[in-house]
């Protein structure tokens, strides 16, 4: 969490499968005692704290770290400001993967873009910012050059992960997934907008 956040809730649970309903009942919690939350950030929210928080509980943790998953909403602005909310997650994984290396990342890779996977006419792309971090984001893909595949191509080759992904960097100004080796990785989401 940054300097200009306040955390209006947060709930750890161990990470398993079982964990999905009681975070996305922390989600519902959110709404329900938020007022006025427009329909379009309402459905940013649900759907991200179900991504997120799946594949959050999914990762494995190292042997000598208890498996846990950390689900914070923050506000990032004016109380009244109901797009100035974030989520944060964290779990007890080692990083996501780039091509090939996980956190901290070579100093040759600091810089640089990555594709992860081409979806739906989309690049989901990976800046590494510094040895410990990434910003994820969504570019269109030259739709002559791409050529258009079935949802069973896409998912044989990124599985369910990168659809995920792609909703993420489609609903989210700001998707930075950080790793601090002590207490693993968290994906930070700001700016909810509906994308078109």
């Amino acid at each position: 969490m940054t300097a200009d956040s306040r955390v209006i809730y947060s709930l750890t649970v161990p990470s398993t499968p079982e964990s999905l309903m009681v975070l996305e009942g922390l989600g519902e919690t959110f709404l329900t005692a938020s007022d006025s939350v427009p329909d379009d950030i309402a459905l940013i929210l649900r759907l991200s704290v179900a991504e997120a928080c799946r594949n959050a509980l999914a990762c494995d943790a190292p042997a000598d770290r208890l498996n846990l998953t950390t689900l914070t909403f923050v506000r990032l602005g004016p109380a009244k400001d109901v797009r100035g909310i974030g989520l944060e997650i964290r779990d007890s994984g080692t990083g996501l993967p780039i091509d090939g290396h996980r956190p901290p990342y070579p100093d040759h890779m600091v810089g640089k873009e990555y594709i992860l996977a081409e979806l739906l006419d989309q690049h989901v792309v990976a800046k590494v910012a510094d040895p410990w971090s990434l910003k994820l984001s969504s570019r269109e893909v030259n739709s002559r050059s791409a050529g258009r595949r079935t949802r069973e191509a896409i998912l044989a080759e990124t599985g369910e992960r990168g659809l995920g992904l792609l909703a993420l960097c489609r609903c989210w100004s700001l998707v930075r997934f950080t790793h601090d080796p002590e207490r693993g990785t968290t994906v930070r989401l700001e700016g909810a907008t509906l994308t078109a």
